[in-house]
């Protein structure tokens, strides 16, 4: 048995889809101040009734990390297309970012190119950190 309420509204089904990883070679400071770019492709499906809006929000769950040594997350940042309606940004741990937004009943594909920055200040080791990526709709 199905029930609906008056005035209640749904989204219907959004998903996303993530293909790649993002991995950054070591190299000279001097050469190449800025690592990059690494892709991932994100195919966005946001389906049911039209027109309600959704959004698509990026959030680092760390800075990177090997063993005691840490690279702060925002020396990570990204470009997107099709921009828009996704848009460039930079990693937080304090609070999501927010990568694109759009109204139900479409479908998209985006490409994030991250970039960081380079520096001798890092010590060498290899180093990890986890990212959330978020795609709500109420």
């Amino acid at each position: 048995m199905m029930m609906s309420l008056p005035g209640a509204s749904r989204a219907g089904n959004i998903t996303i889809t993530l293909s790649g990883a993002v991995a950054f070679v070591d190299d000279d400071p001097d050469l190449v101040p800025v690592l990059g770019p690494q892709s991932i492709q994100l195919d966005v499906k946001a389906v049911g009734r039209r027109g309600v809006p959704w959004s698509l929000t990026l959030e680092a769950l760390s800075n990177l990390q090997s063993g005691p040594d840490v690279i702060p997350i925002s020396a990570i940042s990204w470009t997107a297309a099709p921009n828009p309606p996704y848009m460039d940004g930079t990693l937080s741990i304090s609070l999501p970012t927010l990568v694109g937004s759009g109204l139900t009943h479409e479908q998209s594909m985006v490409i994030l190119s991250f970039w960081m920055q380079n520096s001798w200040a890092y010590d060498a080791g290899n180093y990890s950190a986890t990212a959330l990526f978020t795609l709500a709709a109420p």
